[in-house]
């Protein structure tokens, strides 16, 4: 299903909507409003660096279905509150493929919530400019056990936190910039090599891991 400025379908939720278990839904260049919900298990996948916008409001991308994939994405600029956790791309289902997209201006970056064996691969992530403590993670794992965190780019978030999540890996990072570089709180067997932290306030912290 394939979505262009020209068609034949002019925006990825008309896509989605028109989407079947398995199905691709390819977006080619162009800009569009974000507040995506992915209900269906697919591969979104964006040719010449489609924009997801939020508008500076709420979440831009929802992923509700199991094992759903999405790459090559800039995905910008959503909410700034923190109750509601506006992030990027939340994801509550499981087995979810997140790789190879640029995050911006984004409170929350990658939010896994209950999202267990997902894959958060080769990402490039900035944080909103603001002090540390009106940031949101750059990458948050809640309740998402076996789950694997490599080769992402990370600069001006709070923490990327890993929260009552078992054997996490996470290798070949690059932090910059955060308060925790990497967070575990009741989180065991994980599995943390090779990546560089840098100008946090705190490199790594466990507790109750």
């Amino acid at each position: 299903l394939v979505v262009s400025p020209e068609g034949p379908y002019r925006s990825p939720a008309e896509a989605l909507a028109a989407a079947a278990p398995g199905d691709t839904v390819e977006v080619r260049g162009g800009a569009y409003t974000g507040h995506l919900v992915v209900a269906v298990p697919v591969r979104l996948v964006g040719v010449d660096w489609p924009v997801l916008d939020g508008g500076g409001q709420g979440s831009v991308l929802t992923l509700k279905a199991p094992r759903v994939e999405v790459t090559g994405f800039l995905i910008r600029s959503t909410g700034q509150n923190l109750s509601t956790e506006d992030a990027a791309i939340t994801v509550t289902g499981p087995g979810a493929y997140i790789h190879h997209n640029r995050i911006e201006e984004a409170l929350f970056g990658v939010y896994l919530r209950k999202a267990h064996h997902s894959r958060v691969i080769a990402n490039e992530i900035t944080g909103l400019d603001e002090d540390l403590g009106l940031r949101g993670d750059a990458i948050r794992i809640w309740y998402s056990p076996v789950c694997q965190v490599e080769g992402n780019r990370v600069e001006g978030g709070r923490d990327v936190i890993i929260w009552f999540s078992d054997q996490v890996v996470l290798r070949r990072n690059q932090i910059t910039g955060s308060r925790y570089g990497l967070h575990f709180m009741w989180s065991g067997d994980g599995l943390v090599e090779e990546n560089r932290l840098d100008e946090n306030s705190v490199g790594i912290f466990v507790m109750y891991s």
